[in-house]
C-alpha cells in the first residue's frame, strides 16, 4: 500500500534514515499529508541535514502501523525559506533489509563479540540497522549462524545472527528474526547519533 493518507498522520513525528556522503544517518521529522502520494516534511532534526537535502534525495522512514512498514520518500521540492521538504512516497515494504545500515564508526564506540561454535571474533561496529551490521575485524569467519554480543556505554545486548560475508578486514552479519532486543538497543544508538551530529552542527 502506498496511500500516504492512510499511512501517515499529519503532525506526527517520524524517524527515518537518509543516505548522504557515502553513509546513512538517522533523521526525524514531522509529516503533513498533502495527498495520496505526497508528504510535507517539517522540523527536520538534526537541523543541519536540511541543507544537504536536494531534489532526488531518498529518505527511508519507519511507519508505525499494525505492521512496522518501511517507506521510501523521495524529495521532489525544497522550500529553503520555510524549511519544508515535499516528498513523494515511492513504495512501502515490510522487508527490513531495505533499511540502510547507519554509520556509527567515528561517531559512537560500539564493540562486538561474535561467537560461532568454538570461534570468537572481536571488533568495532562500523554500521548497523535493524536487519544487519558490519564490523571491523582482523580475522575471517565462515558463513554460519552465530551469537553477537554488542556493548555500548557499558550495556550489553545479545542477538542471534548469521555471518554472510567475511574477508579478513570486516564481517557482515544479518540478524535473524525474533531479535526484539535489537530494537531497544538501536533506539538508543539512533538517539545518540542524532544528538551527537546535532551538537557538531
Amino acid at each position: 500500500m502506498t496511500d500516504a493518507t492512510k499511512l501517515f498522520r499529519s503532525g506526527k513525528r517520524y524517524r527515518g534514515f537518509v543516505s548522504l556522503n557515502g553513509g546513512s544517518l538517522p533523521v526525524t521529522f514531522t509529516a503533513y499529508v498533502v495527498n495520496t502520494r505526497e508528504v510535507k516534511l517539517k522540523y527536520i532534526f538534526p537541523s543541519k541535514l536540511f541543507d544537504k537535502f536536494t531534489e532526488g534525495t531518498v529518505l527511508y522512514v519507519l511507519i508505525e502501523d499494525e505492521d512496522r512498514l518501511i517507506g521510501e520518500l523521495r524529495i521532489t521540492k525544497k522550500d529553503v525559506e520555510k524549511k519544508v521538504l515535499l516528498a513523494s512516497l515511492d513504495f512501502t515494504t515490510k522487508d527490513k533489509r531495505k533499511l540502510p545500515r547507519i554509520l556509527v564508526k567515528g561517531i559512537l564506540d560500539i564493540s562486538a563479540k561474535v561467537h560461532c561454535g568454538n570461534a570468537q571474533v572481536e571488533g568495532k561496529v562500523v554500521d548497523i540497522s535493524m536487519a544487519s551490521m558490519s564490523l571491523e575485524a582482523n580475522e575471517s569467519i565462515e558463513e554460519q549462524e552465530c551469537e553477537v554480543e554488542l556493548t555500548y556505554r557499558g550495556r550489553k545486548t545479545k542477538v542471534k545472527g548469521k555471518v554472510v560475508r567475511s574477508d579478513g578486514n570486516s564481517i557482515v552479519i544479518e540478524f535473524l528474526e525474533g531479535n526484539h532486543e535489537i530494537t531497544n538497543f538501536l533506539s538508543r544508538i539512533y538517539s545518540d547519533v542524532l544528538l551527537k551530529t546535532q551538537r557538531e552542527d
